[in-house]
C-alpha cells in the first residue's frame, strides 16, 4: 500500500503548473541502467561542468531490479563521512522534491538542502521517505545538497529528485544525452572484425558529436563504426556523445580477441640413426635403429634407402644385404610441416668369409672425444656418454655425470655436452700410454650460458671463464706430459654460478705415443642363442650371450633386439608382441675396448592382430577454469586424496607457461594457484607429498599438503641433470619401501633419484638413456616403470635402482593401435595383477590402454567428447592434444564412487578458452569398454 501512495503522490506532484517549469529530473542509478523518461542518470560520479551535476567524492552506486522503475535503483552514501552533491542551477526561486530509501534494505537517512537539514536520522526499511515541494532561492549557480551523518548508523539511500523553477525565470536546465551502444560481436580469434550498433538521442536538441576509442589506440567518430582487432587481448571500446549544450554521455562495451590458431614457425625435424653393426659378410643382416625428432608435431613419414635398391618405410627396420660392397643407408623423415631431414650410415659387406677391412687409424697420433649420446659423435671420434671410467672402455668420470643433447648449432662438435656442476668438480680420465702429448678442448653451450673451470693434469687452464650462449671458450694444444698411464682433466669447481660445460677434448700425441687406450690386444668372440626363436605372438624369447677373450675380460653385453628393443644384461628376455622377422644382434667389448658381434633372427608367427574397433566415446562430468596462459599451457594433473574424507581430495594441475601449481576441488572450483618460477610441468602425488619437475630451472619441487587446509607448503627444490626437466613420477619400491623420483629430459635421457624428505635431499641413484619422452608412471606392486618415447612407442623398464637399461616395448608408433605423438602415462590398479597401463595418444585425441602385467595386451581405446550418443550429460566439450593424465581408482565421494580420469584439454572449445581440465567417473569408461572396476586395492596394503 504505501508503494502504491509514493507513486500515486509522485504522479499527482510531477504535473506542476503553468507558472511552475521543471527544471532537472535526476535518477540516481549506475550509467547505462534503464533511466525512466525524462530524467537525467546520475551515478555516483564526482561533479562535472559538463554534466552539470555530481558528488565532491565518490559513492557507492548499486543496482537494484524488480521494482518500480523510480525505486529499482540508487545511490548509496555512507554515514560517518558527509558528502555533498551539486546540481548548477540559474539563480532563482526552485521547489525541491527528494526520494529517499531502497526497496530492499534498512537505512536511516540525513540530509540537508541549501543548508537546511530536511531529514535528520530518519530510518526506512523497505520503504521510502520523501521532501516534497521544499523551497529554496539559488544565488551562487548551484544547487547544494548534503548527504550522510557524521554519527549515525546506516546509509543515506538518494532515489531520485526533481527541481522545479518557481518564478519563470529559469531556463529549463540542459539534460545530457542518452546512448547506448552494443557489438555483434564480444569475442573471437585475432584478427576480429567487430561491428558496433548505437543509439544515442537529446531532449533538448540534437547530438552534435561521437568519438569512439577501441582500446587499441585507433578512434572513430560516426556512430556505427566497424573495427578490425589485429592482436590479442582484452579492450574496452568507448563512445561518447555531446549535445548542443556541451553535456555528454557514455558507453562502454569489452572485447575480447584471442590468439588465434597461428600456427608456430615450422623448424626441420631431427633424426640419427645406428646400425646394429657396421660390417660383415655378405649375407649381412643388420637392424637399424632412429631417433626422430620434431617440435612442432609427429613425424609425419619415413623413407629408407639401403643403397642396394631397396627400400623401407618403417623407422627402425631390419634389412639384409646379400652381395659384397660398401653402401650408405640413408633415412630421411618429413614433418608434418613438409620439411624434412636425413641421416646416412655407411654399411661395408665383405665377400662370405673375406675378413673385414681393420678400422681406419684415429688420425696422426691422435684421440678423439666428443660428449654426446652414443650414435651421435663425428666422424672420428669417439663418444663419452657421461659414464664412470670403465677400463674395457679406457676413459670416464670419477662419478657419472649429467649428459645432455642440443641440436642449434651448426658445428657438428659442438652440438652436444657433458656439463658439470661448479661447487662439486669431476674428474675425466683417459688411460694413455705414458709420454707428451698435446690436449685441445672446448667448452660452452650452443644454448645456455656457462661458467667454466678446467683442470688439465692439475694445471688450471680455465678459470671460471663465462660464456653466453653460442660462445666458447677453446684451450688450443695445451702441453701435457702423463706418466702414470692416465691423463687426468677435471672439470667444475667454481664455488657459484653455472655449469661447466665440455663439448670435446682431442689428445695429441708429440713424441710417437698414440695418444690414448691399452693395447688392442686379441679381440673377444661372442656366440648367440636364444630360445624359441620361432613362434605366435606374443613370443616371450630367452636370449644366451656368451663372450670370450683370450688375453683379457668381457667387460660389456649390448643387445638389439630389433624391434626397437635394448639390453645391457648378458642374458635378456624379451617379449616380440607382433608377427615378423627380427634381428636380435649382440655386441660385446673386452677390457682394452675391441668388440666382436653375434645375430640370431627370431620369425614370429601368427595373424596380424585385427584393426582395433574405433575408440568408444565418454563425456566427462567436471571441467576447470581455464588456465592462466594462453596456446599449449597446461600440462599434467595428479589427484589428492583427503585422508578423512575422499570427496574433499585436490586435483592438481600446472600451468607450466605461467609457473603456476592449480589446486581444484571435485566440482572443478579452482581452490588456490601456487606460483614458482620454475615453471612446473609435471606433477605427482604421495600422500602428503607433492612434487613437481621445473622445466625452466632444471629442478624438482617438493611441497606438503595439509589435510585441514588442503593447501601447500613448499619444502624446496633439488637440482636435476636432464635438459629442461620434463615429465616426473614418484615411486615406491614394493621390496624396500623407498621413495624415489624419476625425472626426464626435454630431450632424452631419465634420471631416478632416492627422496628423503626429513630433511629434503636427493641421491642420484640410476640413469636411464632414452628418445624424447615426457610421460612415466611407476607400479608400486610390480617394479615397473612405464614410459613414452613420443614417436616411438611405450616401454617398461624394472623400476628398481639396480634395474638397468633392459627395457620392453609394449607398443609402437605407426602400427594400428598408437599413432603418436605419445604424451602422457597413468596406471589404474586392481587386485590380483589386473589393472591397466593408460596412453594419452594426442595425435588421434584418444586414450589407449594396455593390460599392466606381462605381455601388456592391449585392452581397448576411449575418447572423451561432447557427442551426444556418448554416456553422460555432455554438458562440457570433449578434449583432444591431450598431454597430461592422471587415473585413481579409490572411491571420492557420491559424484566418483569408482574413481576418476582426469585429462588436460589442448584445445578447450565450448566455449574457445585457454587449456583446461576434464574429470571423467571411471565408470563411465569401465561400463564402455569392460574393464575393472575395482575401489579396494592399494599398492602397499
Amino acid at each position: 500500500m504505501r508503494v502504491f501512495m509514493v507513486a500515486l503522490l509522485v504522479l499527482i506532484w510531477a504535473s506542476p503548473t503553468l507558472a511552475d517549469e521543471v527544471v532537472a529530473r535526476i535518477h540516481f542509478q549506475p550509467a547505462g541502467a534503464t533511466v525512466p523518461t525524462g530524467y537525467s542518470v546520475d551515478s555516483g560520479a564526482l561533479f562535472s561542468a559538463a554534466r552539470g551535476h555530481g558528488w565532491d567524492g565518490a559513492t557507492q552506486a548499486k543496482a537494484r531490479s524488480g521494482f518500480s522503475p523510480l525505486l529499482a535503483t540508487y545511490v548509496s552514501v555512507k554515514n560517518g563521512s558527509t558528502t555533498t552533491w551539486e546540481l548548477v542551477l540559474a539563480n532563482g526561486d526552485y521547489l525541491v522534491t527528494l526520494v529517499c530509501g531502497g526497496p530492499v534494505f534498512r537505512g536511516r537517512h540525513t540530509v540537508s538542502i541549501e543548508g537546511t537539514q530536511v531529514l535528520k536520522s530518519v530510518e526506512t526499511y523497505q520503504g521510502n521517505v520523501e521532501v516534497t515541494d521544499h523551497a529554496v532561492t539559488i544565488t551562487d549557480g548551484r544547487l547544494t545538497i548534503e548527504a550522510g551523518d557524521p554519527v549515525a548508523g546506516r546509509k543515506t539511500k538518494f532515489q531520485y529528485l526533481i527541481v522545479t523553477s518557481t518564478d519563470g525565470t529559469a531556463p529549463p536546465a540542459n539534460t545530457p544525452p542518452t546512448v547506448s551502444t552494443t557489438a555483434d560481436t564480444t569475442s573471437g580469434d585475432a584478427p576480429l572484425v567487430v561491428t558496433f550498433t548505437t543509439i544515442a538521442a537529446d531532449a533538448e536538441g540534437a547530438i552534435s558529436s561521437v568519438a569512439w576509442t577501441f582500446g587499441d589506440g585507433n578512434t572513430a567518430t560516426n556512430l556505427n563504426p566497424t573495427h578490425t582487432y589485429d592482436n590479442a587481448g582484452t579492450y574496452e571500446a568507448k563512445v561518447v556523445v555531446t549535445d548542443e549544450g556541451g553535456l555528454t554521455a557514455e558507453a562502454t562495451v569489452t572485447i575480447t580477441v584471442n590468439g588465434g590458431v597461428v600456427p608456430p614457425t615450422n623448424t626441420p625435424p631431427t633424426v640419427s640413426t645406428v646400425a646394429s653393426a657396421a660390417s660383415g659378410d655378405a649375407p649381412f643382416a643388420v637392424t637399424f635403429t632412429t631417433t626422430a625428432d620434431d617440435d612442432e608435431g609427429p613425424i609425419s613419414s619415413v623413407a629408407w634407402t639401403f643403397g642396394d635398391g631397396d627400400t623401407a618405410t618403417t623407422l627402425n627396420p631390419s634389412h639384409t644385404y646379400t652381395d659384397a660392397g660398401t653402401y650408405e643407408a640413408k633415412i630421411v623423415v618429413t614433418d608434418a610441416g613438409g620439411l624434412t631431414a636425413e641421416a646416412t650410415v655407411t654399411i661395408i659387406v665383405n665377400e662370405a668369409g673375406e675378413p673385414p677391412p681393420p678400422p681406419p687409424p684415429p688420425g696422426d697420433g691422435e684421440s678423439r672425444y666428443n660428449f654426446q649420446p652414443p650414435g651421435s659423435a663425428p666422424s672420428g671420434y669417439a663418444v663419452d656418454t657421461g659414464q664412470e671410467f670403465l677400463a674395457a672402455r679406457g676413459f670416464g668420470w670419477s662419478d657419472g655425470v649429467e649428459n645432455k643433447k642440443r641440436n642449434f648449432h651448426s658445428d657438428a662438435l659442438r652440438d652436444t655436452y657433458c656439463f658439470v656442476k661448479n661447487g662439486s668438480p669431476e674428474t675425466w680420465e683417459l688411460a694413455i700410454v705414458n709420454g707428451s702429448y698435446e690436449v685441445t678442448l672446448v667448452c660452452g653451450s650452443p644454448q645456455w650460458t656457462g661458467k667454466h673451470t678446467v683442470k688439465i693434469e692439475g694445471a688450471t687452464v680455465i678459470d671460471t671463464v663465462v660464456t653466453a650462449s653460442s660462445e666458447f671458450v677453446e684451450v688450443l694444444k695445451h702441453p701435457v706430459t702423463v706418466n702414470d698411464g692416465r691423463l687426468s682433466i677435471q672439470i667444475g669447481g667454481s664455488s657459484s654460478g653455472k655449469k661447466t660445460k665440455l663439448c670435446y677434448v682431442i689428445v695429441h700425441g708429440t713424441d710417437g705415443s698414440t695418444g690414448g687406450g691399452d693395447p688392442t690386444g686379441e679381440p673377444p668372440t661372442v656366440t648367440a642363442a636364444g630360445s624359441p626363436l620361432t613362434g605366435d605372438a606374443p613370443l616371450t624369447v630367452a636370449f644366451t650371450g656368451t663372450g670370450e677373450d683370450t688375453d683379457g675380460t668381457v667387460g660389456s653385453y649390448t643387445w638389439v633386439l630389433g624391434d626397437g628393443s635394448t639390453s645391457t644384461n648378458q642374458n635378456p628376455s624379451h617379449i616380440y608382441q607382433s608377427p615378423g622377422t627380427y634381428v636380435a644382434t649382440v655386441t660385446v667389448a673386452d677390457d682394452a675396448g675391441n668388440t666382436a658381434q653375434a645375430s640370431l633372427t627370431i620369425t614370429v608367427t601368427g595373424e596380424e592382430p585385427p584393426a582395433p574397433p574405433p575408440p568408444g566415446l565418454v563425456t566427462a562430468s567436471v571441467e576447470t577454469p581455464p588456465v592462466v596462459s594462453v596456446r599449449d599451457a597446461a600440462d599434467d594433473p595428479a589427484v589428492w586424496v583427503h585422508p578423512d574424507d575422499p570427496a574433499l581430495s585436490v586435483v592438481i594441475g600446472t600451468d607450466k607457461d605461467a609457473g603456476y601449481l592449480f589446486g581444484y576441488d571435485l566440482t572443478g572450483v579452482e581452490l588456490w594457484r601456487v606460483h614458482h618460477p620454475g615453471q612446473p610441468n609435471n606433477v605427482d602425488v604421495r600422500g602428503n607429498l607433492v612434487g613437481c619437475s621445473l622445466s625452466s630451472t632444471l629442478e624438482m619441487a617438493f611441497y606438503q599438503m595439509d589435510p585441514e587446509t588442503r593447501t601447500l607448503t613448499k619444502l624446496g627444490e633439488i637440482d636435476v641433470g636432464v635438459d629442461s626437466a620434463y615429465g616426473f613420477t614418484f615411486y615406491v619400491s614394493p621390496t624396500s619401501g623407498k621413495l624415489y623420483a624419476f625425472v626426464s629430459g626435454r630431450r632424452h635421457d631419465i634420471e631416478q633419484y632416492e627422496i628423503q624428505t626429513n630433511p629434503l635431499s636427493a641421491t642420484l641413484v640410476r640413469e636411464l638413456d632414452t628418445a624424447k619422452g615426457e610421460g612415466m608412471a611407476a607400479d608400486e606392486e610390480t617394479g615397473k616403470l612405464f614410459m613414452v618415447e613420443e614417436t616411438v612407442g611405450l616401454f617398461v623398464y624394472d623400476a628398481e635402482p639396480t634395474g638397468g637399461q633392459t627395457r620392453t616395448q609394449i607398443g609402437s608408433v605407426g602400427s594400428s593401435i598408437l599413432a603418436g605423438e605419445l604424451e602422457g602415462v597413468t596406471i589404474y590398479y586392481a587386485a590380483n595383477d589386473k589393472g591397466y597401463v593408460i596412453v594419452s595418444d594426442q595425435g588421434p585425441g584418444r586414450y589407449v590402454i594396455f593390460n599392466r602385467t606381462a605381455p601388456y595386451a592391449y585392452v581397448g581405446t576411449f575418447k572423451i567428447t561432447s557427442h551426444p550418443d556418448a554416456p553422460g550429460p555432455g554438458a562440457h566439450d570433449g578434449t583432444s592434444e591431450t598431454d597430461g593424465i592422471h587415473v585413481l581408482n579409490l572411491p571420492l565421494g557420491d559424484d566418483f564412487p569408482f574413481g576418476v580420469f582426469v585429462a588436460q584439454d589442448g584445445s578447450n572449445t565450448k566455449p574457445q578458452e585457454n587449456q583446461n581440465f576434464k574429470f571423467v567417473p571411471w565408470e563411465r569408461i569401465a561400463d564402455l569398454l569392460g574393464l575393472e572396476k575395482d575401489t579396494t586395492f592399494v599398492p602397499g596394503e
